[in-house]
């Protein structure tokens, strides 16, 4: 598969998920699931950490912040939660992919 051949399917794909209302749907899971799993509670708690430091040291700028939150944001977020999106997705994918 070609480049382009890639991002015309990806933006076929993205298209039919806003249009389906999957896009949404998926969307309001993962914030439930990441409510319930105390993720945003963690994440705020390591954001706070975070400015505190970095405005001690007299150098708080946001781009550095995002730099250091962005992938430990990620990788905090639980196998069940990221398990359940996945599937979400794939389930999607399976009936609009042939």
């Amino acid at each position: 598969m070609t480049e382009q051949s890639t991002d015309d399917l990806r933006l076929r794909i993205q298209q039919e998920l806003v249009a389906s209302g999957k896009y949404q749907e998926i969307f309001n899971l993962l914030k439930i699931e990441l409510a319930n799993s105390g993720w945003f509670d963690e994440f705020r708690e390591l954001t706070n950490e975070t400015v505190s430091k970095q405005g001690e040291k007299g150098s708080l700028k946001l781009g550095d912040v995002i730099n250091q939150l962005e992938g430990k944001g990620f990788q905090m977020v639980p196998d069940e939660v990221k398990v359940k999106i996945l599937r979400k997705i794939k389930e999607f994918l399976d009936n609009v992919v042939e």
